[in-house]
C-alpha cells in the first residue's frame, strides 16, 4: 500500500528513514522511499531562506533517487511477498540426496 505524505516534514522523515532500502534489502522500504520522493518533488519549495542565505530546491535529485528505487523494486520484488532479495532463476540439485 502506498503512503501519502501531506507535509514536507513527514515526506522528508520517510525519505530519510527508508533511504537504507538497499542496505536492508527491503522492497517494502524501497516502495515507501518512492512515495516519499514523489511527495518531496510535489511539496518541495522552489527556494527558501532570507536575504543572501537562500537555499534552492532541486527536484531532479529526488527524481533520480526515485528512478533508482523503482529499478530496485522491479529487480527484487517477488510476486508472493514484498520482502525483497534476489530471485532464484534456476535450482541446483547437485547435492540433493534421494
Amino acid at each position: 500500500m502506498a503512503s501519502t505524505y501531506t507535509t514536507y516534514a513527514t515526506a522528508r522523515d520517510a525519505y530519510l528513514a527508508n533511504a537504507v532500502y538497499e542496505e536492508e534489502r527491503s522492497v517494502a522500504k524501497a516502495r515507501t522511499f518512492i512515495s516519499a520522493c514523489r511527495s518531496l518533488i510535489l511539496l518541495g519549495p522552489a527556494a527558501t531562506g532570507a536575504g543572501e542565505s537562500t537555499v534552492s530546491f532541486d527536484p531532479a535529485r529526488f527524481e533520480k533517487e526515485l528512478q533508482r528505487a523503482q529499478t530496485y523494486v522491479q529487480r527484487y520484488s517477488t510476486d508472493a511477498t514484498d520482502q525483497g532479495g534476489v530471485r532464484s532463476t534456476r535450482a541446483d540439485f547437485t547435492y540433493l540426496r534421494g
